[in-house]
């Protein structure tokens, strides 16, 4: 049987500094719906996939999760179940594209349609829950064109 842990580790984090920790609980209420927690790899994360396919994410990259909307947040965590396919597609989303062990870039990570495929197989495989998987796919499909436009606007 394929082991989650051994092929598919989470990643060593930090978590970045707050800002919302010196304000009164109304601005911290607003600040948590509206800005995520984000964090940072301390150190290169490496994933083999069963199908063999090698991912790297560098050093220094950083990521908030699962871009969960507000009103969701009570069901759904942005580093819990999808944390480790957010990862990954927060990066190909930024960049358009997932590096190998090597630091080569992927030829077949480089399209929007993949990178939302590898989210839901990545979810699929360490949780075994395909309908949170097939959920938060769908969401993706339906509303990911907005922050993969915004990101190639930006390049």
């Amino acid at each position: 049987m394929y082991n989650v842990e051994k092929e598919i580790p989470h990643p060593k984090l930090q978590k970045l500094s707050g800002t919302s920790l010196d304000k009164p609980w109304y601005q911290r209420v607003y600040l948590y719906v509206s800005e995520p927690v984000k964090y940072k790899f301390i150190e290169d994360w490496y994933i083999l996939l069963p199908n063999g396919i090698q991912i790297m994410i560098p050093k220094g990259e950083v990521t908030d999760g699962a871009s969960i909307p507000w009103f969701l947040k009570p069901f759904a965590s942005s580093f819990g179940s999808l944390s480790r396919g957010a990862y990954l597609h927060d990066f190909g989303y930024k960049h358009g594209y997932l590096f190998n062990w090597i630091g080569s870039k992927i030829p077949v990570l480089q399209k929007r349609k993949e990178i939302d495929r590898l989210f839901r197989d990545v979810v699929i495989i360490t949780t075994e829950f395909y309908l949170l998987a097939y959920w938060a796919w769908s969401g993706v499909r339906t509303f990911g064109f907005f922050p993969w436009n915004k990101h190639r606007s930006k390049r």
